[in-house]
């Protein structure tokens, strides 16, 4: 049974049974045994359906998937051996053929035959003899059928006629269902072809076969735009344009990238588009200039719920001198000459009971940082020369490395040059990592912003950090789940042991974002990992001018999404709903003399400059900086869609004028 269940793909049911319902609601079904019909219709859309349509494809698929490193999992395929046939068949049969005669009896033999031709369909795409899977744009026609048909079975079954079908919407949903099944085509035309596939990326190749899947979804936008009330649907469905547009490169990797993205996409779109033809179909009475308004106010009071909780998480205990341990500080620089000696300054001022070593590790630098940090450590500590990094190792990895490596004492700190700590600050920090009995503590410092352009452009990082990110989650959960585990460059405490059981910065040798994969490197080894509360230990200056502040949003924020465009589009419309939206909504609801809507705008717009206050206030930054609100967050929306195009089009990142690698650890 779990073989079976994962060869039906839980992730993508909703991908059928959504389709199905959304008809059947707009086409309303007005006899109790017609809402009969449609429960057992989205019943059978969710599990039985893709049972038939995904079982049986990695039953026949098996020469190609058994080649294919993305199968073998829930999302994307199983892997069935041929000694699975019997069991699958059975499976199909048993589960899909008694729900299909319920729905004959319930909905009428039309609507029961359109469901037996779906069903039909998902068989001949896998199964000899037809198997048209292997027959080039007949296996994206087909493949889009699998979608596109249960949608108008839910208004059939719902009991709508052939002649009410919404066709614009299908002709629009066919579309994007041909690009869809091109697009992921072209990530495994290798495996297809090593196993005699003819699929359509095999025999087109993959750039005419991205350029297909282009087209395909241009249309879909086209044709959505086309319906009344669909403006907003056809923008959202544009990233699909710029995933398959991406792969026009003809590298693997995109294709890969993309394939993910889409996934991901599917969720998020699918929520949108349903939501605005059902409300441009007359399902809901709001206007939309007033879902838009009460939207985004939800979102601002949203973002003040993880905000307040992520405070409360990020709370510090208080320090016992008895229970701190040595610390080895271990400062890595690289041309660090005009900012290391303040941070060293304030190293040596730490008020520390324990053993205290700073060891700064400077990484091939050429504007005299080494004599700037020897002058100011004297004998107290010791600076150290990196060398040239081992292959496949990044210069800061493999300073840390060093530098832990060098360590005397039983707790290891990692401090950036740009980051003045507090007297008190390693001792709050060692005294976290005594009270969880080891493991990695983060002090999230403040950010240091003295100018103009920096009180504009860097408040958006905290916002981003404190109110979209669920800190407090991996706070009270030790780190858990592991993929959301992180560490704050800034200042790392650890103990020596710890980090050698988790493998250390060797592990993450290649990493560009070695504090996040740190961090989940400690998660993944079952050992705690936190972050407190450091606006008052200390300050960052990371960045000084605009062209770093847009470089940094540039080389993280589709990394640190997992170079999913799914995710990286979900969070720039979720920032733009919260921080822009709701005071836009004021003028255009009274403009348009919406009650409703510009009652929920006055809500939305007065709870953010309470949200904005709040977090101005517990992160110390300068009351300045949310006059500049409207250009902190429209600046921010721009760095992150320039780090999509970025992520895209394959550009490798920049940082200081240092290519960074394309791909992460």
């Amino acid at each position: 049974m779990p073989e079976l269940l994962k060869a039906s793909r839980p992730f993508s049911w909703i991908n059928t049974a959504l389709p199905f319902l959304a008809a059947a609601i707009v086409a309303a079904p007005r006899t109790p045994l017609a809402v009969a019909a449609v429960a057992v219709g989205f019943f059978y859309f969710l599990g039985p359906y893709n049972l038939a349509m995904y079982g049986l494809n990695d039953l026949y698929d098996y020469e190609s998937d058994r080649l294919n490193p993305r199968k073998g999992g829930s999302v994307e395929g199983a892997v069935l051996a041929p000694g699975a046939y019997r069991k699958v068949w059975v499976a199909v049969a048993a589960i899909n053929l008694p729900l299909l005669a319920a729905m004959v009896v319930l909905a009428g033999p039309w609507a029961g035959a359109l469901v037996g031709v779906a069903l039909f369909s998902t068989v001949t795409y896998s199964v000899p003899p037809l198997r048209t899977k292997t027959i080039p744009v007949l296996d994206s026609i087909n493949s889009s059928l699998h979608f596109v048909l249960p949608c108008a079975c839910g208004w059939l079954v719902a009991g709508g006629t052939a002649a009410t079908l919404p066709w614009p919407a299908l002709a629009a949903f066919f579309a994007w269902g041909l690009g869809s099944q091109a697009l992921g085509a072209i990530q495994d035309a290798e495996y297809d072809r090593s196993a005699g596939i003819g699929s359509i990326a095999v025999s087109l190749g993959a750039r005419r076969t991205a350029a297909a899947a282009t087209t395909a979804y241009l249309v879909a936008v086209a044709l959505t735009a086309s319906i009344p009330g669909g403006i907003v649907a056809a923008v959202a469905l544009l990233p699909y344009v710029l995933l398959a547009a991406s792969c026009l490169s003809a590298d693997r990797r995109q294709a890969r990238r993309a394939w993910r993205g889409f996934l991901g996409m599917n969720l998020v779109v699918g929520f949108v588009v349903t939501q605005v033809l059902l409300h441009a179909w007359g399902v809901g009475n709001l206007s939309t200039a007033s879902l838009l308004a009460w939207g985004s106010a939800a979102g601002v009071g949203a973002c003040f719920g993880i905000l307040l909780l992520n405070e409360q998480s990020l709370r510090r205990k208080a320090p016992r001198a008895s229970r701190l341990q040595g610390v080895t500080v271990v400062v890595p620089a690289r041309n660090e000459a005009g900012r290391i000696a303040a941070c060293l300054e304030a190293l040596l001022l730490q008020r520390y009971p324990g053993a205290f070593r700073v060891v700064v590790v400077d990484d091939g630098s050429t504007d005299g940082t080494w004599a700037e940090a020897t002058r100011v450590l004297g004998e107290v500590g010791r600076v150290i020369s990196a060398g040239d990094a081992p292959a496949g190792w990044t210069g800061k990895c493999w300073a840390c490395h060093l530098g832990a490596r060098d360590a005397t004492t039983p707790l290891i700190a990692f401090v950036d040059c740009d980051t003045i700590l507090e007297p008190d600050a390693l001792a709050c920090a060692g005294a976290e990592v005594a009270a969880q009995r080891g493991g990695m503590v983060s002090v999230l410092t403040r950010y240091d912003m003295r100018g103009a352009m920096e009180q504009a452009l860097i408040p958006g990082f905290a916002f981003v950090q404190l109110c979209f990110m669920p800190v407090a989650l991996v706070n009270w959960s030790r780190g858990r789940p592991r993929q959301m585990a992180f560490g704050y460059g800034p200042c790392m405490v650890m103990t020596q042991a710890d980090y050698e059981k988790a493998g250390g910065h060797a592990a993450i040798a290649s990493s560009e974002r070695e504090d996040a994969d740190l961090g989940r490197l400690f998660a993944a080894s079952g050992l705690p990992v936190r972050t407190v509360r450091g606006a008052d230990l200390g300050a960052t200056r990371h960045f000084r001018s605009a062209r770093e502040v847009a470089a940094c949003w540039r080389r993280t924020y589709y990394a640190y999404t997992g170079h999913s465009l799914a995710v990286a589009i979900a969070g720039m419309v979720g920032i733009v709903a919260v921080t822009l939206l709701p005071p836009a909504m004021v003028v255009v609801a009274w403009a348009a003399g919406d009650r409703l809507a510009l009652a929920g705008a006055v809500v939305g717009t007065l709870g953010l400059v309470v949200l904005r206050l709040v977090l101005t206030v517990s992160e110390r930054q300068p009351l300045a900086t949310v006059l500049w609100h409207p250009l902190t967050f429209a600046a921010t929306v721009a760095f992150q869609a320039a780090s999509i195009a970025d992520g895209l089009a394959g550009r490798r990142p920049v940082w200081r004028g240092r290519a960074l690698r394309g791909e992460l650890a």
